[in-house]
């Protein structure tokens, strides 16, 4: 579904639910995520969009389902908060847990892990979970609703599938609104115009990261 966006200057509180690209299914039995049998727990909190967007990467390469609480001053206005909260369905924490640390390694200072994970202690699912809900409903009643049709500035163009799905899901990722249209060999992806330059810049990364056919 196409998520509320927060606009330059306006704060929000968004929740993203990301699935693996590529139709990829995690390797475990079950439904991992379903909020009875497997919720998701907190895996990573931070305020780096940058580490964010490269760890949840990470994660969709790995086939592990993954969602992202998105916060900002006006629902969130003490310091100790995170403006990013990344999870996980409990059963696939660990495997999850190994992807990142394969992928970034350690801290050639400290030896630490180079993107330090949430502690056992931390990873409260029943939090994550109504944090999410508290996200959405914040979200909708701050900015209300939003349409596809808003989406009038074209940001990418062809017919290269596999960017096409990676660019629609960063997009998104990133609180943008998204309007994709389709025809025989061809799409065009939109986003608002208050977005275009955010969406670019992201567009322009993954384009300029992909490896030419």
């Amino acid at each position: 579904m196409d998520l509320v966006a927060a606009p330059p200057g306006q704060a929000l509180a968004a929740f993203l639910a990301d699935k693996a690209p590529g139709g990829k299914q995690p390797e475990e039995s079950g439904d991992p995520g379903n909020p009875n049998d497997d919720p998701f727990c907190s895996f990573w909190k931070g305020s780096d969009d940058r580490i964010r967007t490269e760890l949840c990467t990470v994660l969709d390469e790995a086939g592990i389902p993954h969602k992202t609480i998105y916060r900002q001053d006006h629902l969130f206005n003490f310091n100790n908060q995170s403006r990013y909260e990344v999870g996980v369905p409990a059963s696939v924490y660990e495997k999850a847990e190994l992807a990142i640390k394969e992928a970034f390694g350690t801290d050639d200072e400290t030896g630490q892990d180079a993107v330090p994970l949430l502690p056992a202690p931390d990873r409260n699912p029943a939090e994550f979970e109504k944090g999410l809900r508290d996200a959405i409903q914040d979200a909708n009643e701050w900015l209300g609703p939003r349409y596809p049709e808003d989406a009038t500035v074209e940001v990418w163009s062809g017919d290269n599938i596999d960017l096409i799905d990676m660019i629609e899901m960063s997009l998104r990722e990133s609180d943008l609104l998204v309007r994709t249209e389709k025809s025989p060999g061809q799409a065009r992806i939109y986003v608002l115009p208050d977005e275009e330059a955010r969406a670019k810049e992201i567009v322009r990364e993954i384009v300029e990261g992909h490896p030419s056919e």
